[in-house]
């Protein structure tokens, strides 16, 4: 499980003194607390109210979490943003002897960009679909894919992905790249291409290289395709319309004055 699924988990533990002094450890799954947890919403970590939603429960004396887990799992939680109020739910389970965790949100994830063309949503969309069951480097494996996509549709179709990416950064140097990518640092999608490529190729045989791709991980991909898709695709279309609506009322105003 990720770290901060274990940080969560650790708020559980309790402490009970008994009748001569001594003093009991236990895990007590059934609690209602805080935690930050990652918001499909607000696309950020965010303060979320849990509440342990399981009929039945039992708390486990002693201090080892696998143990605890072993006898009270699967649990259940639902996750209330205290920003947004969206609600998710945390899974957590046991496959093939390990403890994993899913969360899942009642709003669909992936691309949040109205003005992005549909291969963009439909690879992000994958992307955020794979992570929600657990499948974090076939998400990888989808942005790389998405990023592949977005310099696509932005006239970069030559090549795959890495010369694609050699020729944006020689029109920047040129001056002559679109207006978008004089505002970002092209070591982002480089970064984004060479993990994407160690999600889907043999790494010399070292598949525990795979653990490296986690939810951190992810939320920090999420938070560059929320700049990327901004700058690229949204931003233009607002300052369009924003500009529509002046020159309306613009319009509107001189006939007035006549």
């Amino acid at each position: 499980m990720e770290e901060n699924i274990i940080s969560f988990l650790k708020k559980c533990v309790k402490h009970e003194e008994g009748l001569y002094g001594e003093t009991a450890t236990y895990y007590d799954f059934d609690i209602d607390t805080e935690h930050n947890f990652f918001c499909n919403t607000c696309l950020a970590n965010r303060r979320m109210k849990t509440r342990k939603m399981n009929i039945e429960f039992k708390n486990y004396y002693g201090k080892d979490l696998n143990g605890a887990l072993d006898k009270c799992s699967p649990l259940l939680y639902e996750l209330i943003c205290l920003q947004c109020q969206e609600k998710s739910y945390l899974f957590i389970y046991k496959n093939h002897g390990e403890f994993k965790s899913v969360i899942l949100s009642e709003k669909n994830g992936g691309c949040l960009s109205k003005n992005a063309p549909e291969g963009v949503k439909y690879y992000l969309g994958q992307a955020y679909n794979s992570r929600m069951i657990g499948a974090q480097s076939a998400s990888m494996a989808m942005y790389r894919a998405a990023m592949d996509f977005m310099l696509y549709d932005q006239g970069y179709r030559k090549g795959m992905l890495g010369e694609k990416i050699k020729n944006l950064e020689k029109d920047i140097s040129e001056k002559s790249a679109p207006k978008w990518a004089m505002e970002i640092d092209v070591d982002y999608m480089k970064a984004i291409k060479e993990i994407g490529n160690s999600a889907i190729h043999p790494n010399d045989g070292e598949i525990k290289k795979q653990k490296e791709i986690d939810g951190v991980l992810l939320n920090i991909v999420d938070t560059i395709f929320l700049e990327l898709l901004d700058k690229i695709y949204d931003q233009p279309a607002r300052s369009k319309e924003n500009l529509e609506i002046l020159r309306s009322k613009n319009v509107m105003l001189s006939s007035k004055k006549d």
